[in-house]
């Protein structure tokens, strides 16, 4: 009965976080070329860029153009090593945000369970023990036990 408890504790916190990132995250930015983006930044048509690693996302002034599709926010990812980038970045004037490098979804998932999962782990152990404490061959056992007796 507790393993199924568990299993259905676990299923919730899955769903809830599945739904959670469905709902609220933001759909994927589609990819665009570098050599567009620096084209684009060339032209001084970027507002804003944000780094992350290798990883380069960018708000453009006016909506553009690509592959049928008008776009304001883009992705793309930047040519490692390239020295004319900041310097560019910085003369047209466009606000620069550097992140960290975040974790796959599958890291995020599993970091954002762990806790649920060790807090379960050790009720379901404990209620075990417990259980195992009170039954026969212990100095508790005879608490538990009936010591009401029938006369004939």
């Amino acid at each position: 009965m507790t393993s199924q408890r568990t299993l259905v504790a676990f299923s919730v916190v899955l769903l809830a976080s599945v739904l959670w990132r469905t709902f609220f995250a933001q759909g994927p930015v589609p990819p665009v070329a570098y050599s567009q983006f620096y084209g684009w930044l060339a032209a001084g048509k970027v507002q804003s860029v944000a780094m992350s690693g290798e990883s380069l996302d960018a708000t453009l002034k006016a909506p553009e153009t690509v592959n049928g599709r008008a776009l304001q926010t883009i992705h793309t990812t930047v040519a490692p090593n390239d020295p004319a980038l900041l310097p560019l970045l910085r003369e047209k004037g466009v606000q620069i945000t550097v992140n960290g490098q975040q974790q796959s979804l599958p890291a995020q998932i599993m970091l954002s369970l762990l806790p649920w999962v060790l807090m379960i782990g050790v009720w379901v152990w404990l209620s075990r023990r417990a259980k195992t404490m009170l039954g026969s061959g212990n100095p508790f056992a005879g608490l538990t036990k009936n010591r009401s007796r029938q006369f004939d």
